[in-house]
This record gives C-alpha cells, sequence and structure tokens, in this order.
C-alpha cells in the first residue's frame, strides 16, 4: 500500500515552518493533507477539531517542549493511537530514550531525507490504517467475550470456553483465562496483532504472567511456528542457531544447518527473553529484520526470509537501553505492536477462573471427571485473593 492510497493527514509542529514549506510540498505531492502548527500548545488545540494520521513533532518548541506535547497527544482520548515521530536537529544533543517514555516511535533528523521520512510515514500510516478498519470487529469481539463471564445461572467455564469456538476464527484466544477488564483487552490487542500480520510483536510483563500463550495466541494458524529461549543459548552457537550454517564452516560442522530463521519460513519466530540477547546478536537480528536476508555462518550468498518475529521479555528494556545493553533501533523495530501483560495481584477476579481451569486441565490430563474445590481448599483460595500477591 503506496502513501497515495492512504489518503492520509499529516500534523508537522515546528516552530519555523515556513523553513518546511518545501518538505511539505513534496508529502502534498504524493496524496498527503499537511497541516502545520507552530507550538505544542497550537498542536494540542487543532486536534480538538481535527484528528491527523500521522504527527511529526519538533522537540524545540517554545512553552511546553516536544517531549511534553508528545506526552499529553499520547494521554488525549484522540491522538492516543496516532502515530508520533519527533524531529531533531543532526547537530542537537537530546535523550534519546526520554522520548520512548512519552509515546513517541522514534526520532527523524533535520535537515530531512525525503525517502526516509517518507518511508516511516508510509510503514506506521499502514500499520494505523489497519487498526482503525478493525475497530468495529474489536467492538464486537468485546461483546462475544463479556458473554464469557459466568453468573450464577451459566454453565461451567469449559463449556462456555466450547460454546465460543468459532471455526472460521483464525486465532486463539481459549488459552488465556480470566473476565477481568485486563484480560479482555489483551485479548483484543492479540486480534489486532493478528490481523496485522507482519508486524513484529513486543510482549512485556513479569514471570508467569502468559507471555508464550499471548505469542501462540497470536501466531494461531500460522504454517510454522519456532519458540527460541534466547538466555538458553551459549553465544558461541547463538549465530549458527539463528542464521544456521554450511557444511565445513567450522570444526564439527560436517552437514549444511538450517537456523531458526529458516525453520520458522512462512510462520512466527518467537524469541523468549530477549533481553538477555548479546548486543552482537542483537546487531545481526536487526539487519535480518530490515532486510529479510540473513546470511548462513559460512556461507557466500545471502537467503531471503519470510517470516514475522514476536519477541517477549521480563526485563525492563528501556532500563537496558540507558545501561548500553539493547539496542534503541532494535527495540523501534519490535515495538511496532507492544502487549504489555499485568501480574495476577492486579487482577484478583480471574485467580478463581484460573483455579477452575487447572483443576479441569489435571483432571483431564488423569483421565478424571473434574471436582470442584475442596472445603479444606477455599480458605486458602479467599486469602490469596484478598492479599496482594508476590509472582504469578
Amino acid at each position: 500500500m503506496n502513501t497515495i492510497e492512504l489518503n492520509a493527514s499529516v500534523l508537522i509542529v515546528e516552530e519555523t515552518p515556513e523553513s518546511l514549506h518545501t518538505f511539505a510540498r513534496h508529502l502534498k505531492n504524493v496524496g498527503l493533507d499537511v497541516t502545520l502548527a507552530q507550538s505544542g500548545e497550537q498542536a494540542l488545540q487543532v486536534i480538538e477539531k481535527w484528528v491527523p494520521d500521522f504527527i511529526l513533532l519538533d522537540i524545540r518548541l517554545q512553552g511546553i517542549d516536544g517531549f511534553e506535547t508528545c506526552h499529553r497527544l499520547k494521554q488525549h482520548e484522540v491522538t492516543r493511537e496516532v502515530p508520533i515521530f519527533l524531529m531533531a536537529a543532526m547537530t542537537e544533543t537530546f535523550d534519546k530514550v526520554k522520548g520512548l517514555t512519552v509515546g513517541s516511535l522514534g526520532y527523524i533528523t533535520k535537515p530531512f531525507q525525503y525517502e526516509e521520512v517518507l518511508m516511516h510515514i508510509n510503514i506506521h500510516l499502514s500499520l494505523f490504517r489497519r487498526q482503525k478498519t478493525l475497530l468495529q470487529e474489536n467492538e464486537q469481539l468485546q461483546q462475544q467475550i463479556k458473554q464469557l463471564k459466568p453468573t450464577k445461572n451459566t454453565r461451567s467455564i469449559t463449556e462456555a470456553k466450547a460454546a465460543y469456538q468459532p471455526k472460521a476464527e483464525p486465532y486463539d484466544i481459549s488459552a488465556l483465562i480470566g473476565q477481568s477488564q485486563a484480560i479482555i483487552e489483551i485479548k483484543i490487542d492479540i486480534r489486532r496483532a493478528q490481523n496485522a500480520n507482519k508486524t513484529s510483536v513486543l510482549i512485556t510483563g513479569k514471570c508467569g504472567t502468559g507471555k508464550e500463550l499471548v505469542a501462540r495466541a497470536i501466531h494461531f494458524g500460522s504454517a510454522r511456528a519456532k519458540s527460541v529461549n534466547c538466555s538458553a543459548i551459549p553465544l558461541y552457537l547463538a549465530e549458527s542457531n539463528f542464521f544456521g550454517h554450511v557444511r565445513g564452516a567450522f570444526t564439527g560442522a560436517l552437514n549444511n544447518h538450517k537456523g531458526f530463521f529458516e525453520l520458522a519460513e512462512g510462520g512466527t519466530l518467537f524469541l523468549d527473553e530477549i533481553g538477555e540477547l548479546p548486543l552482537l546478536l542483537q546487531a545481526k537480528l536487526l539487519r535480518a529484520l530490515e532486510e529479510n536476508l540473513i546470511m548462513p555462518v559460512g556461507g557466500e550468498r545471502v537467503k531471503p526470509i519470510n517470516i514475522r518475529v514476536i519477541a517477549a521479555t521480563n526485563a525492563n528494556l528501556r532500563a537496558k537501553i540507558e545501561a548500553g545493553t539493547f539496542r534503541l533501533d532494535l527495540y523501534f523495530r519490535l515495538v511496532c505492536c507492544h502487549i504489555t501483560l499485568p501480574p495476577l495481584c492486579t487482577r484478583k477476579e480471574d485467580i478463581a477462573l484460573l483455579a477452575d481451569h487447572f483443576l479441569v486441565k489435571l483432571a483431564a490430563d488423569r483421565g478424571e471427571t473434574k471436582k470442584a474445590l475442596s472445603q479444606r481448599a477455599q480458605p486458602p483460595l479467599k486469602a490469596i485473593i484478598i492479599q496482594a500477591m508476590c509472582g504469578n
């Protein structure tokens, strides 16, 4: 999809808009409706009457600066989902991580490289537009999920789950048990990610919150799927495991070997604990994702790849970026779709449902009929629900 087909609108917030007239004219020539604002305050006034599809925002503004303006735009209901890129002069020194914390997708340096800017606009507008077209379907999905909520007269959770399995659905959310608002929103996020099937996904959350379950639900129905724990691969084997090797590449390489990328061809590669990936491998992973090409160890020819990457971590990637142990550009590449999983202590209404689910699963594994929780188990369960829990 090109920009003309999108018929999109762009808001540019720049203190000296006359310096951008040539750039704005280029954007208009490819079918974009461009509006200029000279301050953060003016931009906030503009969105009260008109909502753009994309925002370019200078970090150096009089009054409220670009970072604060971005934060306020991301807090506003109408622009919360609108892609925002910050603009900065190539010679400026500024806190790049701060741009992440206020919700921007990244930085564009001035003077502009027109093709680079247009590429960013095309990629993120396409994703944004696809998400907007799913809003009506997501509302319908919400209503369907609400029907799963147990009441005094409903069937068992297992029966309700079985009833909600439309054959035509290309995704599976039944593994996510819960009736909390957080779980409902996560299921909607899964639907969005499933439909944007070429977009990288980053799943964050504490241990035990269900990151792998979410990844499975997203790639449900993929032709192939490969799961990799990044923290469990020795560094000396990592490149070969990811990208493969050719015969004779090193001692012991007796045959050609396909790596994770080739094994997941046409499907999904799930990278668990992405935060533990060594910096050297991060650079090679980024290059593979940007170019859709890999070079096996010892090989002389690159190989094209067609996969989707879903990454997960319980680490604070922003802190790792500040510490210099995780690449900012790789973060931007992965965070196109970001799903954060809340700990169980923040959704206590799901605990009883999970207990029931595990009883059903345990009984099925043993070939027995489902049993109810015993009277002895009820007080501990209530105590868990009432008290704040550690872990998940």
